[in-house]
């Protein structure tokens, strides 16, 4: 989802993206359950964000393939190419 985000912000134009801290989400009653736990902090850390206020999210991620394991590179390039197929698709039906 987070790669998403950044796809659509590139395609409006944007050259920032922010996540809000786990600290400062809203929590509904279904969420503070204990059957259902998302740690924002940790999804957008392993999306290479900075941590200051906000989130701070790179719009670009690494797709340098050398630091992969060689069994996962293909899974890797697969990945890539279907964020690239979705910011294509964001662009197309934006009409942008």
């Amino acid at each position: 989802m987070v790669e998403t985000m950044k796809a659509l912000t590139k395609v409006l134009g944007f050259n920032q993206l922010l996540g809000i801290p786990q600290k400062y989400q809203n929590k509904s009653r279904f969420i503070q359950s204990s059957h259902y736990v998302v740690d924002y902090d940790a999804i957008f850390a392993e999306s290479g964000g900075q941590l200051k206020d906000y989130w701070e999210l790179p719009l670009e991620i690494d797709r340098n393939l050398d630091d992969v394991p060689s069994k996962k590179r293909s899974m890797y390039r697969k990945r890539y190419a279907m964020l690239d197929d979705l910011a294509k698709l964001i662009e197309e039906k934006l009409g942008l």
